[in-house]
């Protein structure tokens, strides 16, 4: 009983090995489309540091950064708090950096507007810091 019980089995596995339609063949760009091009993004991330030091209550919050950008025509998508990027360890005592940030996504029309005024690109920061570390 017990083969009986395998050998169905593998009859069942092996007759349902086929059902899996194949992968269609990438046809690469045709005659008329030439090279692909990197899509533009629809928002670019960019950031600035809080300025903060531990057991101090005295970042620069969020809002008062979104309203620079505000103030220099620059539209935010969506914010956030987080580390300055490439900082992977902060030393905790008393009045040492807090290494926090202030994020803003933002149209990639802007990115000028907001680097005029202090804030840089995080994506390029990121890239930046792991090149260098080659």
């Amino acid at each position: 009983m017990h083969f009986r019980n395998i050998a169905s089995l593998l009859l069942v596995l092996i007759a349902s090995a086929g059902c899996a339609a194949p992968d269609p063949p990438d046809p690469g760009p045709g005659p008329d489309q030439g090279t692909p091009t990197a899509p533009t993004p629809a928002v670019v991330e960019v950031f600035k540091p809080t300025n903060g030091r531990q057991c101090e209550n005295d970042s620069v919050p969020l809002e008062e950064h979104a309203a620079e950008l505000q103030r220099a025509g620059v539209a935010i998508a969506n914010s956030r708090t987080g580390m300055v990027p490439g900082i992977d360890v902060v030393m905790q005592l008393c009045g040492s950096p807090t290494q926090t940030a202030n994020y803003f996504s933002i149209n990639p029309a802007d990115l000028e507007k907001a680097e005029a005024i202090g804030f840089r690109r995080a994506s390029e920061t990121v890239v930046a810091r792991d090149a260098g570390a080659m």
